[in-house]
């Protein structure tokens, strides 16, 4: 958002061009940035302490659903990669989870943080039991279909409205 292609990038420019002649503290040498989207503010705060180096602050096991809630931030902003070495360590413990009933949006945590192994084991495990209904991505467990919501990897869906799984409607 910081870039020079956002409403807020530019702002940050033209702050920095002036600031020799602003007051310290003043209210115009202060940006402010607006999360819009719904982000969970602990997730978010979390990936705010990981980008700013303040590694006191980062918790070193969080749940499941939390690193859901991180993976959806990282995605939607580009900074999954910087989230290195603190997705490895909040991953490993919890790796089982992905193959058991209930945690089919490990599809989309894999693929964010590019854990490729685990990405391939689960879209085989998907790709046999998926299913498109009313233009949603969902998946068949123990007889259920568990919708996958928007937590999936951009352009999934297209692909498997190409091609068509058996049962798929």
């Amino acid at each position: 958002m910081l870039g020079p292609h956002y409403a807020e990038g530019g702002k940050l420019r033209r702050m920095a061009a002036t600031a020799a002649t602003m007051p310290s503290g003043s209210e115009d040498s202060l940006l402010e940035v607006t999360a819009e989207d719904e982000f969970d503010p602990v997730a978010l705060a979390t990936v705010l302490y990981v980008l700013h180096s303040r590694p006191e602050n980062v918790p070193r096991s969080i749940t499941s659903e939390n690193l859901l809630e991180i993976a959806i931030i990282c995605n939607f902003y580009d900074c999954a990669e910087a989230m290195r070495p603190w997705d490895e360590l909040w991953i490993t413990p919890l790796r089982d989870l992905a193959a058991k009933p209930g945690y089919e949006y490990w599809l989309f945590i894999s693929w964010v943080f590019k854990e490729g192994g685990l990405f391939e084991q689960l879209s085989k495990k998907f790709s046999t039991s998926g299913v498109i209904v009313e233009g949603e991505f969902g998946v068949m467990v123990e007889g259920e279909l568990v919708r996958m919501d928007c937590h999936l990897p951009q352009g999934i869906i297209g692909m498997y409205t190409l091609y068509p799984l058996s049962g798929a409607t």
